[in-house]
Protein backbone atom coordinates (compact mmCIF):
# COMPACT_ATOMS: atom_id res chain seq x y z
CA UNK A 1 0.00 0.00 0.00
CA UNK A 2 1.54 3.64 -1.16
CA UNK A 3 1.82 6.29 1.27
CA UNK A 4 -1.05 7.87 -0.41
CA UNK A 5 -3.87 4.88 -0.41
CA UNK A 6 -2.76 4.92 3.43
CA UNK A 7 -3.43 8.51 3.65
CA UNK A 8 -6.54 8.26 1.83
CA UNK A 9 -7.89 5.90 4.26
CA UNK A 10 -6.61 7.88 7.28
CA UNK A 11 -8.14 11.24 6.24
CA UNK A 12 -9.67 11.37 2.65
CA UNK A 13 -9.68 14.95 2.84
CA UNK A 14 -6.38 15.43 4.20
CA UNK A 15 -3.93 13.30 2.15
CA UNK A 16 -0.97 15.56 2.43
CA UNK A 17 -1.55 16.29 6.05
CA UNK A 18 -1.37 12.59 6.71
CA UNK A 19 1.51 11.81 4.51
CA UNK A 20 3.89 14.97 6.43
CA UNK A 21 3.41 13.24 9.86
CA UNK A 22 3.91 9.78 8.31
CA UNK A 23 7.44 11.19 6.43
CA UNK A 24 8.39 13.18 9.26
CA UNK A 25 9.09 9.82 10.96
CA UNK A 26 11.69 9.24 8.07
CA UNK A 27 14.18 7.88 7.51
CA UNK A 28 15.19 6.65 11.25
CA UNK A 29 11.61 6.38 12.41
CA UNK A 30 13.02 7.59 15.82
CA UNK A 31 10.07 8.83 18.09
CA UNK A 32 9.27 12.00 17.82
CA UNK A 33 7.63 15.15 20.27
CA UNK A 34 4.76 16.84 19.52
CA UNK A 35 6.19 19.73 19.24
CA UNK A 36 9.38 18.27 16.83
CA UNK A 37 6.09 16.89 14.54
CA UNK A 38 4.41 19.93 14.39
CA UNK A 39 7.91 21.74 13.23
CA UNK A 40 8.36 19.07 10.66
CA UNK A 41 4.87 19.07 9.35
CA UNK A 42 4.07 22.78 9.68
CA UNK A 43 0.58 21.55 10.50
CA UNK A 44 -1.78 23.84 12.27
CA UNK A 45 -2.10 22.09 16.23
CA UNK A 46 -6.07 21.45 16.00
CA UNK A 47 -5.36 19.71 12.40
CA UNK A 48 -2.44 17.58 13.87
CA UNK A 49 -4.29 16.53 16.79
CA UNK A 50 -7.30 15.85 15.15
CA UNK A 51 -4.91 13.14 12.17
CA UNK A 52 -3.25 11.74 14.97
CA UNK A 53 -6.78 10.72 17.09
CA UNK A 54 -7.17 8.97 13.23
CA UNK A 55 -3.88 7.74 12.94
CA UNK A 56 -4.07 6.56 16.72
CA UNK A 57 -7.61 4.90 15.65
CA UNK A 58 -5.90 3.06 13.08
CA UNK A 59 -3.55 1.99 15.64
CA UNK A 60 -0.49 3.59 13.24
CA UNK A 61 0.73 5.82 15.84
CA UNK A 62 1.15 5.47 19.86
CA UNK A 63 2.98 7.21 22.70
CA UNK A 64 4.62 7.30 26.07
CA UNK A 65 5.69 9.41 28.30
CA UNK A 66 9.85 9.67 28.71
CA UNK A 67 11.57 11.74 31.16
CA UNK A 68 8.43 13.89 31.53
CA UNK A 69 8.20 14.15 27.55
CA UNK A 70 5.33 12.57 25.67
CA UNK A 71 6.77 10.80 22.05
CA UNK A 72 5.19 9.57 19.50
CA UNK A 73 6.28 6.43 17.75
CA UNK A 74 5.39 4.87 14.27
CA UNK A 75 3.91 1.04 14.12
CA UNK A 76 3.39 0.20 10.85
CA UNK A 77 2.94 -3.54 12.33
CA UNK A 78 0.04 -2.71 14.36
CA UNK A 79 -1.72 -0.97 11.20
CA UNK A 80 -1.74 -4.33 9.31
CA UNK A 81 -3.00 -5.82 12.58
CA UNK A 82 -5.66 -3.32 12.71
CA UNK A 83 -6.74 -3.77 8.84
CA UNK A 84 -6.41 -7.79 9.13
CA UNK A 85 -9.10 -7.27 11.85
CA UNK A 86 -11.45 -4.76 10.19
CA UNK A 87 -11.08 -6.50 6.94
CA UNK A 88 -9.63 -9.80 6.60
CA UNK A 89 -11.40 -11.41 9.82
CA UNK A 90 -14.67 -10.70 8.46
CA UNK A 91 -14.34 -12.29 5.05
CA UNK A 92 -12.32 -15.20 6.33
CA UNK A 93 -15.68 -15.35 8.92
CA UNK A 94 -17.87 -15.18 5.52
CA UNK A 95 -16.01 -17.60 3.74
CA UNK A 96 -15.89 -20.33 6.53
CA UNK A 97 -19.61 -19.83 7.50
CA UNK A 98 -20.57 -20.82 3.96
CA UNK A 99 -17.76 -24.09 3.63
CA UNK A 100 -20.29 -25.21 5.97
CA UNK A 101 -23.06 -24.93 4.41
Amino acid sequence: MALEDLAKLIAPRAQPQVISILRAFYPDNKPRTKAELLSETKLHVKMFEYLLTRMRHYRLIWGEKIGGEYRYYLDPNAFHTRLDTLLVDPVKHLVKGRSSI
